[in-house]
């Protein structure tokens, strides 16, 4: 009897961890944005913050790094990321210090150091990310890399819009002569992992920063 028991037991025993295992074993992590399957390497990039530091996708490794595109004239989309931003990061609290928070400008003809350090200071932002600019021509290839569109254009009577390029607005800068002029671009924010790769895309984080917040934490996990 007492061989029996024994037995019952072991079988028992094997059954729990037959349940176990699927649940231990690695079920793909569940994310709210859109899942990047498989990965794909992140684009390197080397360009100037806000305090003229030198800043390489390199100095990221390890971390969690949020990715965005922005511009401090921008009148709408661009202070809502920033904001989104802000309140992740706030939400991390001490873990914050496992994730890098980064953004791009797609407008190098104004966002200059100086203008950048500005606006960072403005939202609140100046020790929480690195906004990054630089030249056009060190611009143009992360923009592609990352699938971000940099369009200038100026409103013209009537609703119309009359677009410009890059070099153009670098030359009217240089002789003063500079319009204003809005960027068409998109906003995407990349969650990249420690070893470079593009895991999760988010679209949009204007109206709501929880689903960016939880993904986060999930990669953090």
């Amino acid at each position: 009897m007492r061989h029996a028991g024994l037995k019952t037991t072991a079988v028992s025993l094997l059954l729990l961890l037959a349940l176990l295992l699927p649940a231990c074993g690695g079920s793909p992590p569940k994310f709210q944005g859109t899942v990047i399957e498989p990965p794909i390497q992140a684009t390197p990039f080397r360009l100037q913050d806000q305090t003229g530091e030198t800043v390489s996708l390199s100095d990221f490794s390890g971390k969690i790094l949020a990715l965005t595109f922005l511009y401090t004239n921008c009148p709408d989309v661009c202070p809502l990321t920033t904001e989104s931003l802000r309140k992740v990061y706030a939400s991390l609290g001490a873990k914050a210090a496992r994730v890098a928070f980064v953004a791009i400008t797609v407008d190098p003809t104004r966002d200059t150091v100086q203008q950048i350090y500005n606006y960072s200071k403005q939202k609140d932002m100046l020790d929480k990310w690195h906004f990054l600019t630089g030249s056009y021509d060190e611009l143009s290839p992360v923009w592609q890399g990352y699938f971000v569109a940099a369009d200038p254009y100026v409103e013209t009577q009537g609703g119309a819009t009359d677009m410009l390029s890059q070099e153009v607005l670098a030359a009217q800068a240089q002789q003063s002569n500079l319009q204003s002029y809005l960027v068409a671009h998109q906003s995407p924010v990349y969650l990249i992992d420690g070893k470079g790769q593009i895991r999760v895309l988010h679209s949009d984080v204007t109206l709501d920063a929880q689903p960016l917040i939880a993904d986060i934490r999930t990669m953090l996990r």
